[in-house]
């Protein structure tokens, strides 16, 4: 599904394509690293204290990128696509979308949060790295540090595609619009 050419992708295959490449994914992982935390806690925090961090650490992170994945799929991905349909579609009045073509949402947070996640994601990873648990071939430990590093990978490259494709494309797609607008309200 993923071509190196980006500036050629519509918004909305964008859109797919994160929503469908690293949001769900990462809904299912979050549910797997749910059991597979538990499960550490409950098995193996007796014996390796430093381990109480894994789960503090990993109940902020998934609270933090649900909020975020959340507020993508319902709030942001939504109007990004409105402003595509808004531009492409020539019955569609331009004066009367006034509100919408001169309203913006705060890409500086989301973009922020992709830090966030990798700095939770980095002290998730080098706490299970240096755990004296590490390396003993405890499955559950194994599959969740798997998970967690899998998780960080892709979200270099979800960062990467909103932060300078999508956004980019919508805040280009904004300013064309607010340009049309300016025409028709101008004449």
């Amino acid at each position: 599904m993923f071509t190196k050419n980006v500036e050629n992708m519509s918004l909305s295959w964008l859109v797919k394509y994160i929503t469908k490449t690293f949001h769900e994914p990462v809904r299912k992982n979050l549910k797997k690293l749910d059991l597979l935390v538990a499960s550490i806690i409950t098995n193996y925090a007796k014996n390796y204290p430093e381990l109480v961090n894994l789960q503090e650490l990993f109940y902020q992170f998934k609270t933090e990128v649900l909020k975020h994945v959340t507020k993508e799929d319902l709030v942001i991905f939504p109007t990004i696509l409105r402003f595509e349909r808004i531009y492409t579609d020539k019955l569609i009045n331009l004066s009367d979308n006034f509100e919408v073509i001169n309203s913006l949402v705060n890409d500086i947070e989301m973009k922020n949060q992709h830090k966030e996640f990798n700095l939770y994601l980095s002290s998730i990873i080098e706490l299970m790295g240096w755990s004296d648990i590490n390396n003993k071939g405890i499955k559950d430990f194994e599959t969740a540090k798997f998970i967690f590093i899998s998780i960080q990978e892709a979200n270099v490259i979800h960062s990467k595609l909103e932060n300078e494709d999508l956004y980019f494309k919508w805040m280009y797609l904004q300013s064309k619009l607010k340009e049309k607008l300016s025409d028709i309200l101008g004449k």
